[in-house]
């Protein structure tokens, strides 16, 4: 049987998000890479569940203030990128706090900069420090540059560890 870590994604204030399980894949200098199959569900805090719709493979780096995920989507293969505080295993479960910021690219770099608007918002609340806000800026900078350039993990690394996980044909979770 594979092994399995959880996740928890939390949105400021509130404290609401997501929780969900994903096997364990492998662990390397870029961080802790899961794997959520296609069918996984991943129950919301407030709201209903959500079931994955495609293969993705997620990665919790060591001291880094992001978490990421490569979609196997049928029309275009994408990698998002939570800005966030650095994911820390709290109580047995991989648990960061969301900065809004996400970039999104594909496999031939990046594409776009999303919810700034609720970037924006959150820093003009105060739910995030004045230092966070600034980490999660430069933060987000420096991943459209490694997409744009095709620094790993935003090189080859992220796909191969996608290809792999969907071949192993494991099944949802």
């Amino acid at each position: 049987m594979a092994t399995t870590a959880t996740v928890r994604k939390i949105k400021r204030p509130w404290g609401t998000g997501a929780r969900w399980h994903a096997y364990i894949l492998h662990e390397d200098e870029h961080g802790l890479w899961l794997h959520s199959p296609a069918g996984s569900v991943h129950p919301q805090i407030a709201g209903d569940p959500w079931q994955v719709p495609w293969h993705g493979v997620q990665l919790l780096p060591r001291d880094r203030w992001w978490a990421a995920w490569w979609w196997d989507q049928p029309q275009e293969r994408l990698v998002a990128v939570d800005i966030c505080t650095p994911p820390a295993l709290v109580d047995d479960v991989w648990t960061y706090e969301d900065l809004e910021l996400d970039p999104v690219g594909n496999e031939a770099g990046f594409l776009k900069l999303y919810d700034v608007d609720e970037f924006e918002m959150a820093v003009s609340h105060a739910w995030m420090s004045t230092e966070e806000a600034e980490k999660a800026l430069d933060t987000a900078d420096g991943i459209k540059a490694a997409m744009t350039g095709s620094e790993e993990p935003f090189g080859r690394a992220g796909w191969w560890r996608l290809d792999q996980a969907i071949r192993l044909g494991l099944p949802p979770l």
